[in-house]
């Protein structure tokens, strides 16, 4: 019953923990990696199954 809004909550929350992971590397490690402060939203949404 609560099955699929707990997956979505996890989702959600990795997606979270991915972000200010990312949002903590420099601007140089961003680019190598193909993302920038500004699309990290789309980067980790991109990356994330």
């Amino acid at each position: 019953m609560f099955r699929p809004l707990v997956c979505k909550l996890k989702h959600w929350r990795q997606q979270q923990i991915a972000r200010r992971q990312l949002a903590r590397l420099d601007d140089w490690l961003l680019a190598d990696l193909g993302a920038d402060r500004g699309t990290l939203h789309q980067f980790v949404a991109r990356h994330t199954c």
